[in-house]
């Protein structure tokens, strides 16, 4: 009687040992590349961020925010920019736009706008990209391709959801 397991159960048994050890003093294999880091996103945990400098935010608050940013990510296929969510209280989002482009426009009532100007300076919390920041999030982060909300894109989609015109629109 043949006794030797045939050949691909004798592999199974004894699996290869996977990849060779580097000789010493070899040189290390290249590591991956980083995701993009823009410099205001700490490495880690997370930092209060004056508005104006390296972003304007346009903040919006609950559902009417998870609805604007859902719109933008469709709109954009996923790339809407970078865009900061609360977890507790009134559960903001902050959606991040260049510095000083929130000013650019006359939001609806109830969206706050924090820019560099004197009347609408505030500090956002920006969580780093890739560990345990509660209470906030990405929702979207920022990427080279949008290393910010579109505002232009951002004022469209809400003023269409909300269904509201400016005074400058109505003449």
């Amino acid at each position: 009687m043949n006794t030797e397991p045939p050949p691909n159960e004798e592999a199974a048994a004894y699996p290869s040992p996977g990849p060779a050890e580097p000789e010493f003093g070899a040189p290390p294999a290249p590591r991956p590349p980083l995701p993009y880091r823009p410099d205001w996103v700490p490495a880690s945990g997370h930092q209060l961020s004056r508005t104006g400098v390296q972003f304007d935010a346009v903040r919006i608050a609950g559902l009417r925010a998870e609805e604007v940013a859902d719109e933008l990510a469709d709109e954009t296929d996923d790339a809407a920019g970078p865009i900061i969510r609360e977890a507790v209280g009134a559960r903001w989002m902050y959606f991040l736009c260049p510095p000083g482009s929130a000013t650019d426009y006359r939001w609806p009532p109830g969206i706050m706008r924090l820019s560099g100007t004197s009347t609408s300076v505030g500090y956002v919390g920006v969580p780093a990209l890739h560990s345990d920041t509660w209470p906030l999030s990405w929702y979207s982060r920022p990427t080279e391709q949008a290393p910010f909300v579109d505002p232009a894109l951002l004022y469209a989609t809400l003023c269409r959801l909300v269904g509201w015109r400016p005074l400058t629109e109505l003449a």
